[in-house]
């Protein structure tokens, strides 16, 4: 959702801000450097893109009363604090959102275009995981059956669709990251709750950030499942790709400045300028050759004319 990204902006009106335009996935403003920009440089009639920054859109837990502003998130459901339960069993889904913003897009041929999406949850039901405000974690089985009902209903409602499925990275390394940083340890100090599994400073903290790496490796294993399930049934209108760009990233790997200054734990725009590199890169790249690593001097891949997003 790009909560954050931006850090201290002076006031907790401007701090509390997604900067949409700038999303690593599908970011649109001017001079981003996202995922979108770089597809919408190959072909200026993409559209969809998110723009601008708006009041943070939250969800906690399994509640999600914020609702989407579709002047400035466009095709963006993406909500800070989201879980994948939230994508298809809310009042008012992410799912659903999609759905029904496409339907209207006049630009958009629902039936004959094809479309990309990007699907990068996890990460909050890894916070959430240790129990300490009363939310009972997801476990690996929770989170294959949402995940496999998400996959289910984009396939069946949104013809010719490319879905990227991105693996989830250790979160607990962030707070290996923040150890650099006297403000950073602070700000956890004083601010846990945002991701109270990684943070809290107890002597069962070590413990419970090795619990979150477990269920990290066991949530990526049932994208992977889920994923290898729907290949089986081949479709010229679905294909959803493992993306496992950040999923081996280690915290030695990780600049400080990869995480906001705002809150010392969500991407930086910095982070969110790599991963959409990444993202690019391992689109054009088989399976069999995906990077799992953040590799910074990689170069940016240019696709010739006959380049194609592998399915396999």
């Amino acid at each position: 959702a790009g909560f954050g990204m931006m850090g201290k902006q002076g006031g907790l009106v401007k701090d509390l801000q997604e900067y949409r335009g700038q999303s690593f996935s599908i970011g649109g403003d001017v001079q981003a450097y996202t995922l979108a920009t770089l597809l919408r440089h190959y072909n200026p009639d993409i559209v969809g893109a998110s723009v601008g920054a708006h009041d943070v859109e939250v969800c906690w837990g399994y509640l999600c009363p914020s609702p989407h502003d579709p002047v400035k998130d466009r095709l963006n459901s993406a909500q800070t604090g989201a879980m994948m339960y939230d994508l298809v069993n809310s009042l008012y889904s992410q799912v659903d959102y999609i759905v029904d913003e496409l339907k209207k897009m006049e630009r958009i041929d629902m039936r004959k275009d094809w479309k990309v999406l990007t699907l990068f949850v996890g990460a909050n039901e890894l916070c959430l995981r240790c129990g300490e405000i009363h939310v009972q974690p997801t476990s690996p089985d929770v989170y294959e059956d949402y995940f496999r009902k998400v996959l289910t209903r984009l396939r069946d409602e949104v013809p010719h669709l490319y879905v990227n499925v991105v693996q989830l990275f250790n979160v607990s390394e962030s707070y290996e990251v923040s150890l650099r940083s006297k403000a950073c340890r602070n700000i956890h100090r004083d601010f846990f709750v945002e991701c109270s599994c990684a943070f809290l400073n107890t002597s069962e903290a070590a413990a419970r950030r090795q619990s979150m790496n477990e269920a990290t490796v066991a949530f990526n294993q049932r994208l992977e499942k889920v994923v290898h399930e729907f290949a089986m049934n081949r479709s010229d209108e679905f294909a959803a790709v493992i993306q496992p760009a950040f999923r081996d990233g280690t915290a030695e790997r990780f600049p400080l400045d990869f995480i906001s200054s705002l809150d010392c734990f969500h991407p930086s725009l910095v982070a969110h300028q790599a991963m959409a590199k990444l993202m690019w890169n391992n689109m054009l790249t088989p399976s069999n050759a995906k990077r799992s690593t953040f590799d910074f001097q990689d170069p940016v891949i240019c696709p010739q004319q006959n380049s194609t997003f592998p399915t396999y």
